[in-house]
C-alpha cells in the first residue's frame, strides 16, 4: 500500500490558512502573527509534515547542502577527496550531494547546472579540462563555487589546489640529494597542467645543480598502474642509464616498480622510484613507496569552509589557496 504523502496543502487546510502562509512560516523569511504561526506549527506537528529542503533552498536561494562534482569516484584520489568533503561538511552540520561525472567534461557541466536549478549556492567543482571561459561563467552564476585541483588566475580566490611546481621541485631535489643526477620521468598523457608543472618544477631543481635538462628521458601514458608499466618499458627502450624515476603519481610509480621487478631490476638498489599523492597503495607495495603527500583531505576541509564563507557576510579567508605537498620517505629511494 502506498503511504499518504503529507503536503503543504494538508497543513494549510488543518490550520485554516493559505498555503502561502504555511510557506512563510516554514521558511521563516516573512513575519506572520504569533497566533497564525502557532496554528501552523500545531498543524505541522499533528500531520508530521516534513518541509522539502530542496524546494526551500530553491525558493530562498540558500542551500543547506554543498554540491561536490568530481570526475571519478572509483579512483582512490577522488574517493579520498569526497570523504574529506563529507567529513568537513558534517562537522559544520551541512549535507553533501555528490555528482560523479565518470570523467566526462560535459557531465561535469550538466551536474553543476542541475545543482544550480536545485538552488545550490555552494558547489565544489573538480574539473581539469573544461575551458576557462565556461568556468568563469559558472563562477559568475554561483557565488559559492570553488574550483578544486586547478588554478585559474582570474578566480584565484575561488581555487583550492596543490602547488605542483613546488612538489616536482621537492621530489627532484630529494633524488638529487641522494646523488641521482640522471632522472627519468614517467608522466600522465592527460592534457592538463599538473604533469607539465611537476616536470617543470623538477627541471628547475636539476638546472640549479648544473644538470642539463634538455635531453631528459620522458615517457607518457595513462595515469594508472598499467600506464606506469607501459611508460617504464618505453624508458628502457630509450636508455638504461637512468638511476631514478620520478613518477606522475603513485599508481604509475607502482606499475613501473612492478614491471622493473618482473625484469629482475632491484629497487632501490639499481633504480630508485618516487611517486606523488601518498595514496594507500604507496604503503602496501614493496618496497614501500617514497612519495609526495598530496594534502587532499586538508584541501577538502578548506574548500568546504571557503565555499560557505563566500556566501556569507564574513568572507574572512585569504586569497591564496595553493597547498604545498610534503615529502614522505619510505624505502623506494636509496643513495648512490
Amino acid at each position: 500500500m502506498k503511504a499518504n504523502v503529507i503536503t503543504l496543502k494538508h497543513v494549510a487546510e488543518l490550520a485554516g490558512v493559505s498555503t502561502s502562509t504555511v510557506s512563510r512560516v516554514v521558511s521563516g523569511k516573512d513575519v506572520v502573527s504569533k497566533s497564525v504561526k502557532d496554528k501552523v506549527e500545531k498543524a505541522i506537528k499533528k500531520t508530521g509534515y516534513i518541509p522539502n529542503v530542496n524546494a526551500r533552498a530553491l525558493a530562498n536561494k540558500n542551500s543547506t547542502s554543498i554540491g561536490l562534482v568530481t570526475p571519478d569516484l572509483s579512483l582512490a584520489f577522488f574517493g579520498t577527496l569526497a570523504a574529506g568533503v563529507i567529513d568537513a561538511a558534517d562537522d559544520l552540520g551541512v549535507t553533501v550531494d555528490i555528482c560523479n561525472s565518470r570523467g566526462k567534461d560535459q557531465n561535469n557541466l550538466n551536474a553543476v547546472k542541475t545543482l544550480i536549478k536545485r538552488g545550490f549556492n555552494n558547489i565544489l567543482l573538480d574539473e581539469s579540462h573544461c575551458a576557462e571561459s565556461k568556468i568563469l561563467e559558472l563562477c559568475a552564476e554561483v557565488p559559492g563555487l570553488v574550483l578544486m585541483n586547478r588554478f585559474i588566475p582570474q578566480i584565484a580566490e575561488r581555487c583550492v589546489c596543490v602547488d605542483n611546481v613546488t612538489g616536482g621541485n621537492m621530489a627532484a631535489s630529494y633524488l638529487l640529494d641522494n646523488l641521482h643526477n640522471n632522472i627519468a620521468f614517467i608522466t600522465s598523457n592527460s592534457e592538463i597542467a599538473d604533469p607539465f608543472d611537476r616536470i617543470h618544477g623538477a627541471k628547475i631543481a636539476m638546472a640549479k645543480r648544473g644538470i642539463d635538462t634538455n635531453n631528459c628521458l620522458v615517457a607518457q601514458a595513462a595515469p594508472t598502474i598499467d600506464g606506469g608499466k607501459q611508460a617504464v618499458l618505453e624508458l628502457l627502450n630509450k636508455s638504461d642509464e637512468f638511476t631514478a624515476i620520478l613518477a606522475y603519481n603513485d599508481n604509475m610509480a607502482v606499475g613501473a616498480m612492478n614491471e622493473l621487478q618482473d625484469r629482475g631490476v632491484r629497487i632501490p638498489d639499481e633504480i630508485s622510484v618516487i611517486g606523488f599523492d601518498d595514496l594507500a597503495i604507496s604503503t602496501v607495495c614493496r618496497p614501500a613507496l617514497t612519495t609526495m603527500h598530496y594534502p587532499i583531505r586538508e584541501m577538502a576541509d578548506y574548500a568546504v569552509k571557503l565555499s560557505l564563507d563566500l556566501t556569507s557576510s564574513k568572507k574572512t579567508l585569504g586569497t591564496s589557496h595553493k597547498f604545498i605537498p610534503k615529502l614522505i620517505e619510505r624505502s623506494s629511494v636509496s643513495k648512490i
